[in-house]
C-alpha cells in the first residue's frame, strides 16, 4: 500500500507539470495580453509544477535545478501580462533564486582551511618541505658492502626504501565533500604530531574499506595538508620467500621511516600483514590500510 502510495504520488508529480506545459502553450495563442484570471491561474500552476518537480528531485541537485527553470519561465510568461500578478510572480522568483543560491552553496565541499585546529602548534605552514637527507651532514653513510670473510651486510644494507618517499601530489583541496572525514584526519594527525615527548600518542589511523574507495589517495591529500613526505608500502614490498627475511625489511622499513620523521607512513593492505600464517593474505577481498 505504501509503496503504490509513493507511485501515484511521482504520477501526480510529472501530471502537474505536463498541464503546466499545456496552459503556457496556450496562453501564447491568446491575442493581447492575459486578463488577471488568466496570469492568477497560470502564477498558480507555475508554482505547483515547480514544486512537483522539486518533490520528485529529492535532494538531486540537476532535478532542483530543472524546478528552478520551470518557475521562471513561468514567470517570465507572467511579466508580459502587466498586473499586479506578475509583480507577485517576480517576487516567488526573487525568493526561489535566493534560496537556490543558498542551497548552492550549502553543497559546496568545505573549506579545508577551516578545518585546521586554530589552537594546535603545528601548522602545515611551519612543516618543510621533504629534501632527501644528508647523510655526510650527520656523519653517516651508507655501509659499504663487508670485505670477504667478513659475513654478510647488515640489513640496513642490502635493504633500501628510500625511493618510496615522494612529495605528496595533492591535498584535500582535490578531495570533494567529506568534511567530516577530513576533520576527522586532521585532528588525529595533529594529536599524532604534537604529542609531546614522553607522552603516549595515538597509534596510529586506520582506514577501512573495500578495494578501490579512495584509502591511498585520502591518506596522500592528508600528506599534502600537512606538507610532509608521503611513504606508501605494501605486503609486496617486504614479502619473500625466504623465513625471517619480511621481518628484516620490515624492521628496516620503520628504521628509515623514523630517520624522516615526521612524515607520513601509509601501510597499504595492512590485514596482509597480520595475517594468520594458515590464511593466504590475497584471499581477502576487504582490505584495511594504517
Amino acid at each position: 500500500m505504501r509503496s503504490l502510495t509513493k507511485t501515484s504520488a511521482y504520477a501526480l508529480a510529472w501530471l502537474v507539470p505536463i498541464f503546466w506545459a499545456c496552459l503556457m502553450v496556450g496562453s501564447f495563442k491568446v491575442p493581447g495580453p492575459l486578463t488577471e484570471p488568466e496570469t492568477l491561474r497560470l502564477l498558480i500552476w507555475t508554482v505547483l509544477a515547480a514544486a512537483s518537480v522539486k518533490y520528485y528531485a529529492g535532494d538531486r541537485w540537476p532535478l532542483t535545478q530543472a524546478a528552478f527553470i520551470v518557475l521562471c519561465a513561468g514567470v517570465v510568461r507572467l511579466i508580459f501580462a502587466f498586473n499586479v500578478y506578475s509583480l507577485a510572480g517576480v517576487a516567488i522568483a526573487l525568493l526561489a533564486a535566493g534560496w537556490m543560491t543558498f542551497e548552492h552553496r550549502r553543497r559546496l565541499p568545505a573549506p579545508v582551511a577551516a578545518l585546521t585546529p586554530a589552537s594546535a602548534p603545528f601548522t602545515p605552514a611551519a612543516a618543510q618541505p621533504y629534501s632527501p637527507p644528508n647523510y655526510a651532514a650527520r656523519g653517516q653513510a651508507p655501509s659499504a658492502p663487508p670485505a670477504a670473510g667478513q659475513g654478510p651486510a647488515p640489513a640496513s644494507a642490502r635493504y633500501d626504501f628510500t625511493h618510496k618517499f615522494k612529495a605528496p601530489g595533492h591535498n584535500f583541496s582535490r578531495v570533494l565533500g567529506m568534511a567530516e572525514t577530513k576533520e576527522r584526519l586532521l585532528n588525529a594527525a595533529f594529536e599524532i604530531v604534537n604529542s609531546e615527548d614522553g607522552a603516549k600518542p595515538r597509534n596510529g589511523i586506520m582506514l577501512d574499506g573495500d578495494p578501490g574507495n579512495g584509502k591511498t589517495f585520502l591518506a596522500e591529500a592528508l600528506a599534502g595538508e600537512l606538507q610532509l613526505p608521503f611513504f606508501g608500502a605494501t605486503y609486496n614490498d617486504i614479502a619473500t620467500m625466504y623465513v625471517g627475511e619480511p621481518i628484516e625489511k620490515l624492521t628496516v622499513l620503520f628504521q628509515q621511516v623514523v630517520a624522516r620523521a615526521p612524515c607520513v607512513l601509509f601501510l597499504d593492505e595492512f590485514d596482509s600483514f597480520m595475517a594468520a600464517r594458515a590464511v593466504r593474505p590475497t584471499a581477502r577481498r576487504r582490505t584495511t590500510s594504517w
